[in-house]
C-alpha cells in the first residue's frame, strides 16, 4: 500500500469515527444547549462564533458588548461546545464545534 492510500484510508477512518462521535454525543449537545441558552442572542451568537470573527464584529452584530462576547466564550468552552483558538498576536477567538442547523436548532433571524 503506498503512502497516498494509507493516507486515504486513514482519512476515511477518521471520518467514519467523527460521524460515531457525533451521532452519540447528539442527545448530550442538544440537552447542553437545551439547559444554557435561552435567549435568541446566545443561539447567533453561538453560530456565528467561527473562530474567524472578533469580540467587536459580533458585538457590532448583537445586543451586547465585546466582553460579554468574551464571558460567553469562555463558558461554552468550560462546557465543551466551543473551543478557544490562539490567534495571531497574542489572544484567543470561539470557534463552535456544533453547527446548530445539524443539531436541528433553528437560528433565530
Amino acid at each position: 500500500m503506498s503512502e497516498e492510500e494509507k493516507e486515504k484510508s486513514l482519512n476515511k477512518t477518521m471520518n467514519e469515527i467523527l460521524k460515531w462521535l457525533k451521532f452519540l454525543g447528539f442527545e448530550k449537545a442538544l440537552e447542553i444547549f437545551k439547559n444554557n441558552f435561552s435567549e435568541d442572542f446566545e443561539y447567533k451568537l453561538y453560530e456565528l462564533s467561527d473562530g474567524n470573527r472578533t469580540t467587536r464584529e459580533l458585538a457590532g452584530i448583537l445586543p451586547i458588548n465585546k466582553d460579554a462576547v468574551t464571558t460567553y466564550w469562555d463558558k461554552w468552552a468550560g462546557l465543551g461546545i466551543m473551543e478557544k483558538i490562539s490567534v495571531k498576536g497574542g489572544g484567543t477567538r470561539g470557534k463552535k464545534i456544533f453547527s446548530l442547523l445539524e443539531l436541528g436548532i433553528a437560528v433565530p433571524e
